[in-house]
């Protein structure tokens, strides 16, 4: 049983660590939209870091 929810408990600190990393990626993306305005680069990069994202919610599935 211990054994059960340490391995829970190791799983819930990975998917809020990808969490986490996820939001970081957005953020940063947006600062440095506002910054530089180029819509282009920055949806590229939203976009890089969503799907990302998806693939490790995917694998751990």
């Amino acid at each position: 049983m211990d054994s059960q929810i340490d391995g829970l408990k190791k799983k819930l600190k990975k998917n809020n660590d990808d969490a986490l990393d996820f939001v970081q990626k957005l953020e940063s993306t947006m600062t440095e939209f506002e910054k530089t305005g180029n819509l282009s680069e920055s949806f590229n990069e939203l976009k890089k870091a969503v799907f990302e994202y998806k693939d490790k919610i995917i694998k751990q599935i």
